[in-house]
C-alpha cells in the first residue's frame, strides 16, 4: 500500500512547512522525552514523572479554544513564528540551568508547562495552514504528511534524549531543542508565504473572541460526526495519557542494562516508527474502509496494547509492542483530524480544531494523573493497564451505543451538511 501522503505535490512553501514542520518535532521530542527522563533521575518518583507528562498536556485543555480563535483570525505565520521562538526561549534557559546547577523538579515543571504553551498556540496555526495550503485539495494527504514528517522526526529524538540523560549531558539535549526551534521559526518565517498562511477575508477579525470561541463550540457540536469523533478521542486519549505518561518509568524499572535511559530512549524510539507508518499509512487505508470502521478498529487496538504491554518483560519486546501501539494510536488520530479538516467549514477550521483537541487531548492530563496516582500504590505497569482497560471499554461502549451514525461514515469522510 502506497502511503497516499508522498504523493502531495511539494511546492516550495508546503516543503519548507513540512521541513520546519520535522525541525521543531525532532527538537520537541529530545524534551518531551528527556524532561520526565530528569524528572525520574531527579526524584526517583514515578509519580512526579507521569505529572510532568499531564503537565505538557494541561495547555491544550485552557488555551486551546483562544489559540484556535487567534489562527482563524489570519495570524497563522506569526502564531508559527512566535510559538517555535518562545519554545527555543524556554529550552534554551532550560540548558543554561542544567550547566550551572542541574535541573530541579520546579525547573522541569516550569520549562515543561513553558513549552507546552507555546505549542498550543503552535498547533492551532499548523492546523489552520494545513487546510490554506492544500488549497481545498488533498486535506487527508497534507495532514498524513505533516503527521508522517513529525513522527519520522520523533524516530531518532528519543534515542538522542537517553543518550544525553545517560552520559548526564541534559543541557545539550536542551539546547539541541533550542536550535531546532529556532531553525524553524526562521523557516516559517521566510519559506511559508504570506498569501498561504492567511485569509482574505480575515474571518472572525472583527467579532469578539468571545463569540468566535462560541462559534469553535457550535460548529464542533452541530456536525455529527465531528462530534461523535471528538468523543471518541477523548475516550482514546485516557488511556493515551497513561501510556505515555507511565511508559518510561514502566521501561527504566524493566531494564536489564547498565544505561536503563538509553534503553528507555530505544523502546519510544520503535514506539516513533510505529506512529510513522500509522500516519503514513491512513490515507490509504481510510479510502479502502469507512472512516467509522477505522476508528472503531483503532480504538480496540489502542486498548488491547496498552493492556499487553506490561506483559512484555525484555527491550527487544517492549520496542515491538510500543510500536504497535503507536501505529495504532497514530492511526486514530490522523484519522480523526483529517475527518475534522475535511468536514469543517474554512473560515472556523482553527477553531474547530484546537476545541476538538481541547476536547481529545484534554483527556490525556486526566489519564495521566490517574495513572501517576495508581502508579505509586500498584506500580507503572498496573497503572497503564487499569486505566487502558477502563478508558477502552467507555470508548468502546460510546461506539455501540451510536453504531448506524459512525460506522456509516463514508471512506471520504462525511459531508458537511451530515448535523444532527
Amino acid at each position: 500500500m502506497t502511503p497516499m501522503a508522498l504523493r502531495f505535490p511539494l511546492r516550495r512553501d508546503v516543503v519548507a512547512f513540512l521541513s520546519a514542520c520535522g525541525l521543531s518535532q525532532f527538537g520537541r521530542s529530545i524534551t518531551l522525552i528527556l524532561l520526565p527522563l530528569m524528572m525520574l533521575k531527579v526524584s526517583g518518583s514515578a509519580s512526579l514523572t507521569a505529572l510532568v507528562t499531564a503537565i505538557e498536556a494541561v495547555p491544550t485543555l485552557l488555551l486551546g479554544l483562544i489559540a484556535g480563535a487567534l489562527a482563524d483570525r489570519g495570524r497563522i505565520r506569526r502564531l508559527l513564528v512566535v510559538s517555535d521562538f518562545a519554545c527555543a526561549c524556554a529550552s534554551f534557559i532550560a540548558a543554561a540551568l542544567a550547566l550551572h546547577d542541574g535541573l530541579r523538579p520546579a525547573a522541569i515543571f516550569a520549562v515543561a508547562t513553558v513549552a507546552a504553551i507555546a505549542v498550543v498556540f503552535r498547533d492551532a496555526a499548523t492546523f489552520g495552514a494545513l487546510r490554506r495550503l492544500a488549497d481545498g485539495r488533498l486535506v487527508t494527504e497534507l495532514a498524513s504528511a505533516t503527521q508522517t514528517t513529525g513522527a519520522g522526526a520523533a524516530i531518532v529524538g528519543p534515542i538522542v534524549a537517553g543518550w544525553f540523560v545517560a552520559s548526564n549531558h541534559p543541557a545539550w539535549g536542551l539546547a539541541t531543542d533550542a536550535t531546532c526551534c529556532a531553525a524553524a521559526a526562521i523557516l516559517y518565517a521566510a519559506g511559508v508565504g504570506s498569501a498561504s498562511t492567511t485569509t482574505s477575508q480575515d474571518p472572525g477579525g472583527s467579532e469578539p473572541l468571545t463569540t468566535a470561541l462560541a462559534t469553535g463550540l457550535r460548529t464542533l457540536f452541530s456536525i455529527r460526526a465531528l462530534r461523535h469523533l471528538t468523543v471518541v478521542a477523548a475516550l482514546g486519549s485516557v488511556s493515551a495519557g497513561a501510556v505515555m505518561a507511565l511508559i518510561s518509568p514502566f521501561v527504566i524499572a524493566q531494564s536489564a542494562t547498565g544505561r536503563p535511559a538509553t534503553t528507555a530512549g530505544i523502546v519510544i524510539a520503535g514506539g516513533s516508527v510505529g506512529g510513522l507508518l500509522g500516519a503514513a499509512l491512513m490515507p490509504g487505508i481510510i479510502r479502502r474502509l469507512e472512516t467509522g470502521r477505522v476508528v472503531v478498529a483503532t480504538v480496540g487496538l489502542v486498548g488491547v496494547l496498552a493492556a499487553m504491554l506490561p506483559e512484555f518483560h525484555n527491550a527487544v519486546a517492549l520496542t515491538i509492542g510500543y510500536g504497535l501501539w503507536q501505529f495504532a494510536f497514530a492511526l486514530l488520530v490522523t484519522s480523526v483530524i483529517a475527518t475534522r479538516l475535511t468536514v469543517t467549514p474554512s473560515d472556523v477550521i482553527a477553531r474547530v480544531a484546537m476545541t476538538g483537541r481541547m476536547i481529545g487531548w484534554g483527556a490525556q492530563p486526566v489519564g495521566a494523573v490517574i495513572a501517576a496516582g495508581l502508579a505509586s500504590r500498584l506500580g507503572p505497569g498496573a497503572a497503564i493497564q487499569l486505566v487502558s482497560v477502563v478508558a477502552v471499554s467507555a470508548a468502546v461502549g460510546a461506539l455501540l451505543a451510536r453504531t448506524a451514525s459512525v460506522l456509516s461514515l463514508p471512506k471520504q469522510a462525511a459531508t458537511v451538511d451530515d448535523r444532527g
